[in-house]
C-alpha cells in the first residue's frame, strides 16, 4: 500500500511539474538554511561536553564595580587559590591557569610570539583530563619545566621522535630557559581549552621578578589572563561556595568595595563573550536563537507556498478524490495519500538542500565557525536530523491540505459541483500576506542595519585615522628608538609617535584615579592611555584647554578628556587645569583637557579618560604618511628598516582603520545574514505568487476570453489580476512596518550613539515589494491576455 501511495504521489508530482518545482525550490531553501544553522548550533553546543564530572566544574569569575563602571572578567586575585583549598571544604579540587604569550626561541631558531601557552600546576590536569604520552602531571611540581602537546612538539622539533623531545631546551623572552619534561595529546573534541604548552607554575614562584610582574601576591590584580577552576563535591550548592568566596575576599578588599565573585558553570564558558574564553571564538546564545527563528520563518514561507498551491488546485483533484471515495477509499486513506505527496516532495527538497549546503558554507565563511564543514555529514546525528526534519516539514506543509481535500463528498464531486475549496480563498490571502510581511520585515531590518553601520563608519571619532598605522615593537626601548630614527629619515613619513595603543582599540587599560569634587572625587576606575608628547598632534586630537604634556618617559603630567572633567565637577574645561589627579597613589597635575574622542565602538558611551607619558608608550610606534606618498613603495622601505632592526620578527603594520573594523564585525555579519535572508524570502514569496498567478490565469482563461470579446483591453485585464495583489501587499506593508519599527528600535538601543530610524525605509520597502509582486503577477496576466480569445473559448 505504501509503495502504491508513493507511486501515485510521484505520478501527480510529475503531472504538475511546474507547481512541484515551485514547492521543491521554496522548501529546499528553507531546509538548506535549517541544515546549516543546525550544524552551527550542534557544533557550538558540543563544546567541552566530554569532561568527566563537568556538571560539578566551575570557573571563578569577577564582577568589578568602580563607581558605576562595571567590568566582568575571568581574572581573580591569585592569593584566592590557597584560601579556597584550605578553607572551603565544599571545594573538592581547585586549580589556576595563567595565559602566557612569550617570544619563543630554541637554540638560535626564533619562533616569534607564540599563543596558547599557559603557566599551569599539576592540579590543573586533575580537572582537565589530558592523555599523557610521556611524563605525568608531577613534572610540573618543579620550576623551569614545560609540557608540550604533540602538535607543538612537531612545530618546535620537526622530524624528531617524541621520546627524543624530552629534555630539549626552550627559551622564553630570551631569559627563561625551560626543559621539555612531558608530552600530552591535545584534547579530543570541540573545546575552548586549546593550550599547546604548559609551563610549570613553580617557574614563576621561584623568580621574585616574575612574581612581582604577574601580581602573584596582590589581592587587587584582576588580569583577564588568569582563570581559576574549581570542582565541587557531590551535592554541594554553588551558591554556598560563592558566599564563602565573598567572605574570604571581604577581608582583603577595600571597605566600600562592591566587587562580586561568582561560579560560572563550565558549560556556559563557550557562550559568555562578556567574560571571554582564553581568546577563543565564542558563541552567542541570543544569536543562535535568532538564527533558529530565521529558519522557522524560511521554512514557514516554503510551507505557505505548499498550502496555497495545494488548496488552489483542489478543484483539479476533486474528481480523483470523488472516484477514490466511491470505490471505497476511506477519509483516512485519502489523507495518507496527500500526506505521502507532501513527504515525497519534502524528501526531494531535502536532497536538493544537501547539495546547496557547500555553497552556503562557502558564501558565509566569515559568519560560520571554522569547525562547521561538510565533514560534519559523517556524524550520525545528521543522519537522524535530516529525516526528522523531512517528517516535521512534510507534516507541517501537508496536514492542512490533506484534511481539507479529504472532506470532499463524492456525490457533489461527480456532479461537477466542486470547483475549488469554498471559503479558502481568504485563507490563501492571509497566507500570502504572511509571506510578504516576513519578507518586508527582513527588507526593512536590512536597510536599517546598513544605515547604522554606515553611520558608525562615517561619524567623526574625534581623531584623524587616515593614512595612519602602528607597529608593535618586540624588542627593548633602545631597539625601538633605532627603528624610529630610521623611519624619521624617510621623506614619505609625515610624523611619528609612541603610544601603547591607538585612540580606538579593543583592549582597555584602566586604573583607579581621583580628581575634583564631583562623582570622580573618590577612587574611580578610569581608562588610561600611555602616550608621548607627539600623540595628540599626531592624531589631531583637539585640545580644549591648557597645553599638551611635555616629553618624558615617566608619568609627570596628565591630560584628561572633557567627560572626565565634567564628571569631576568642573563646569568648564579651563577649571580643571592645574588640579592634582591621584594616579598610582601619586599626585599629578592636569595640564590639559582634550575634546572627547571615541576609544570604543558606537556601542559604548565615551567614558572618563586620562592620558600620560610612560615607558609603556614605547611598545608601539605610530606612523603617518604624507598624503602624496607612494604607499606601496613606502611600506616596502619601512619593512626593510624593520628587518634591519628586528631580523627575526615578522613585520606587521596595523592600520587604525582596521581597528575600527573590529568593533562592527557583528553588525556587518548581521547585515550579510539579513541580506541573504531577505533575498531568500523575496524569492520564495514571489515563487509562490507566480505559482498562484499561473493557476489563477488557467482557471480564468474563459473569463479572459469573454472579456476580450466584449472589448476589454490587455491593460484592463492585467489591472484585474494586479489589484488583488496590490491590496494584499499594502496590508502586509502595514503589518511589517509596526513589527520592523519595534524590533529595530530595540536593536538600536544596544548602541550609545545611533541613528533615528529613517521614515523613508518603510514606504521604500513596501514599494520594492509591490513592484516585485506586480511584475510577477502582471507577467502572467499579460501572457494570458495576449492569447487569442477564439482559442480560450473554443471548448464552449
Amino acid at each position: 500500500m505504501i509503495r502504491n501511495y508513493i507511486r501515485i504521489a510521484l505520478r501527480n508530482l510529475w503531472k504538475n511539474k511546474f507547481m512541484s518545482v515551485v514547492n521543491i525550490l521554496g522548501l529546499s531553501v528553507g531546509l538548506s538554511a535549517a541544515l546549516v544553522i543546525w550544524m552551527i548550533v550542534h557544533y557550538d553546543l558540543s563544546f567541552d561536553t566530554f569532561h568527566k564530572d563537568r556538571d560539578r566544574m566551575y570557573r571563578v569569575v569577577s564582577k568589578l564595580d568602580f563607581n558605576k563602571m562595571i567590568i566582568k572578567t575571568s581574572g581573580v586575585p591569585i592569593p584566592m587559590l590557597p584560601e579556597l583549598r584550605a578553607n572551603v571544604p565544599g571545594v573538592e579540587k581547585a586549580a589556576l591557569i595563567y595565559q602566557y604569550s612569550p617570544n619563543v626561541k630554541i637554540k638560535e631558531q626564533k619562533f616569534g610570539v607564540q599563543k596558547r601557552i599557559a603557566f599551569a600546576e599539576p592540579e590543573y590536569f586533575s580537572l582537565i583530563d589530558y592523555k599523557w604520552i610521556y611524563g605525568s602531571p608531577a613534572v610540573l611540581k618543579n620550576p623551569l619545566q614545560t609540557v608540550l602537546t604533540e602538535e607543538r612538539a612537531a612545530q618546535y622539533f620537526p622530524g624528531t621522535a617524541l621520546q627524543d623531545v624530552i629534555g630539549r631546551e626552550v627559551t622564553y623572552d630570551d631569559s627563561i630557559r625551560v626543559a621539555v619534561s612531558g608530552i600530552v595529546q591535545s584534547l579530543k573534541g570541540n573545546t575552548d581549552f586549546t593550550f599547546q604548552e604548559f609551563v610549570s607554575m613553580q617557574t614563576v614562584l621561584s623568580d621574585q621578578g616574575l612574581k612581582k610582574m604577574r601580581g602573584w601576591d596582590a589581592w587587587n590584580n584582576f588580569n583577564s589572563g588568569i582563570s581559576m577552576f574549581v570542582k565541587l563535591r557531590p551535592g554541594v550548592e554553588k551558591e554556598k561556595i560563592e558566599a564563602r568566596i565573598m567572605g574570604i575576599t571581604k577581608a582583603h578588599d577595600d571597605e566600600d568595595s562592591k566587587n562580586q565573585y561568582t561560579l560560572q558553570p563550565l558549560r556556559e564558558i563557550h557562550f559568555n563573550s562578556e567574560i571571554g574564553a582564553f581568546d577563543q571564538r565564542q558563541a552567542n546564545l541570543p544569536v543562535l536563537y535568532k538564527l533558529g527563528a530565521l529558519v522557522v520563518f524560511l521554512l514557514l514561507l516554503g510551507c505557505i507556498n505548499f498550502v496555497n498551491l495545494q488548496t488552489a488546485q483542489a478543484g483539479e483533484r476533486a474528481k480523483e478524490i470523488g472516484i477514490r471515495k466511491s470505490l471505497g477509499s476511506s477519509k483516512g486513506r485519502v489523507i495518507l495519500q496527500f500526506l505521502g505527496e507532501s513527504f515525497v516532495l519534502t524528501a526531494f527538497a531535502a536532497a536538493l538542500s544537501v547539495l546547496m549546503v557547500p555553497g552556503i558554507l562557502s558564501a558565509f565563511n566569515s559568519f560560520i565557525p571554522d569547525g562547521v564543514t561538510m565533514a560534519m555529514f559523517a556524524e550520525w546525528q545528521i543522519f537522524l536530523f535530516i529525516p526528522i526534519l523531512v517528517l516535521l516539514v512534510g507534516l507541517m506543509a501537508g496536514i492542512y491540505p490533506s484534511f481539507v481535500l479529504a472532506r470532499f463528498q463524492p456525490v457533489a464531486v461527480l456532479k461537477n459541483q466542486v470547483h475549488g475549496i469554498k471559503g479558502k480563498a481568504r485563507l490563501r490571502q492571509v497566507l500570502t500576506i504572511s509571506q510578504f510581511s516576513i519578507a518586508l520585515v527582513l527588507i526593512m531590518a536590512t536597510v536599517i542595519v546598513g544605515e547604522q553601520t554606515k553611520y558608525a563608519y562615517r561619524k567623526d571619532l574625534g581623531f584623524d585615522k587616515e593614512a595612519r598605522f602602528f607597529l608593535k615593537a618586540p624588542g627593548s626601548r633602545a631597539t625601538t628608538e633605532a627603528l624610529k630614527a630610521k623611519l624619521d629619515a624617510f621623506p614619505e613619513v609625515e610624523m611619528l609617535s609612541y603610544g601603547y595603543s591607538a585612540p580606538l582599540s579593543l583592549g582597555t587599560s584602566s586604573t583607579t584615579m581621583s580628581l575634583g569634587t564631583g562623582e570622580m572625587a573618590e577612587k574611580a576606575m578610569v581608562e588610561a592611555k600611555y602616550i608621548d608628547a607627539n600623540y595628540v598632534p599626531f592624531y589631531k586630537i583637539k585640545l580644549l584647554a591648557g597645553r599638551n604634556i611635555l616629553p618624558s618617559d615617566t608619568a609627570r603630567e596628565m591630560l584628561i578628556n572633557e567627560s572626565y572633567a565634567r564628571a569631576a565637577g568642573f563646569a568648564k574645561p579651563e577649571d580643571a587645569i592645574g588640579q592634582l589627579l591621584s594616579f598610582n597613589d601619586k599626585k599629578k597635575p592636569v595640564v590639559g583637557v582634550v575634546a572627547d574622542f571615541h576609544t570604543k565602538g558606537m556601542q559604548t558611551e565615551i567614558m572618563p579618560l586620562a592620558l600620560t607619558s610612560d615607558w609603556l608608550a614605547k611598545t608601539s610606534l605610530h606612523v603617518s604618511l604624507h598624503r602624496d606618498a607612494d604607499v606601496h613603495r613606502t611600506m616596502d622601505k619601512i619593512k626593510a628598516a624593520w628587518n634591519e632592526v628586528f631580523p627575526n620578527d615578522e613585520f606587521k603594520a596595523t592600520y587604525v582603520d582596521d581597528a575600527l573594523e573590529i568593533f562592527y564585525q557583528s553588525e556587518k555579519r548581521l547585515n550579510q545574514l539579513l541580506s541573504w535572508a531577505t533575498g531568500v524570502a523575496i524569492f520564495i514569496s514571489c515563487l509562490g505568487l507566480l505559482g498562484l498567478a499561473i493557476y489563477a490565469t488557467r482557471q480564468r482563461t474563459k473569463e479572459i476570453g469573454i472579456r476580450k470579446v466584449l472589448g476589454a483591453s490587455v491593460g484592463s485585464i492585467v489591472m484585474l489580476f494586479s489589484k488583488d495583489v496590490t491590496k494584499l501587499i499594502c496590508i502586509a506593508a502595514f503589518i511589517a512596518t509596526g513589527i520592523a519599527w519595534y524590533a529595530m528600535d530595540s536593536w538600536l538601543q544596544n548602541f550609545a550613539y545611533h541613528i533615528n530610524i529613517p521614515w523613508w525605509v518603510f514606504p521604500l520597502a513596501a514599494a520594492a515589494a509591490l513592484l516585485l509582486g506586480l511584475v510577477t503577477v502582471a507577467s502572467q496576466a499579460f501572457k494570458a491576455a495576449m492569447v487569442n480569445p477564439v482559442r480560450s473559448l473554443k471548448s464552449e
